[in-house]
């Protein structure tokens, strides 16, 4: 992501989809965020007051590996987390962005948490609930169906130098 779009997420503040912490030490804090995230939200963005203000963080690219190690081994079932050491205002930010996750629901040392607007909470039983009966209906994507396709009689050939060319320069 660039320092730009940061920026921008810094003016919204925080809300539904963005989180700041003011460091890295508070691992607990930032996984709880992000479990809730991946129940359904975006950023975390380390180095950022509540207001707002580029405080910085004080962290290596070893201090990252081990932050983004421990965050990973506290979260169930596994999920993609970026972490992501970046330069705003001259300071070092660390950016957590957080895809919402397809195997709700995520726990963070085995307790479910949800966002709620700009709060992260334990989620109740009738919120885990609706997470997994949502999870149940929702639609199957195409490219995870099955192909009943002939690929000798269902392609065309007269246009594979094409692809080919296409896709491999």
């Amino acid at each position: 992501m660039k320092s730009e779009r940061i920026q921008d997420l810094l003016q919204l503040g925080e809300g539904s989809r963005v989180e700041f912490k003011s460091g890295l030490r508070n691992l607990e804090a930032i996984g709880k965020v992000v479990c809730a995230f991946l129940n359904g939200g975006r950023y975390v963005i380390c180095g950022i007051t509540d207001e707002g203000k580029v405080t910085g963080v004080d962290a290596t690219q070893k201090d990252l590996e081990v932050f983004e190690r421990r965050l990973n081994e506290s979260i169930a079932p596994k999920a993609l987390v970026a972490v992501e050491l970046m330069k705003l205002d001259r300071k070092s930010v660390v950016l957590v962005e957080v895809a919402q996750g397809r195997d709700v629901p995520y726990s963070y040392s085995n307790v479910i948490y949800v966002r709620r607007g700009a709060g992260v909470y334990v989620a109740d039983s009738a919120t885990i609930r609706d997470m997994v009966l949502r999870a149940r209906i929702e639609p199957e994507r195409w490219e995870r169906r099955f192909s009943w396709a002939d690929v000798d009689r269902d392609l065309d050939l007269g246009y594979a130098w094409l692809a080919q060319r296409f896709l491999f320069g």
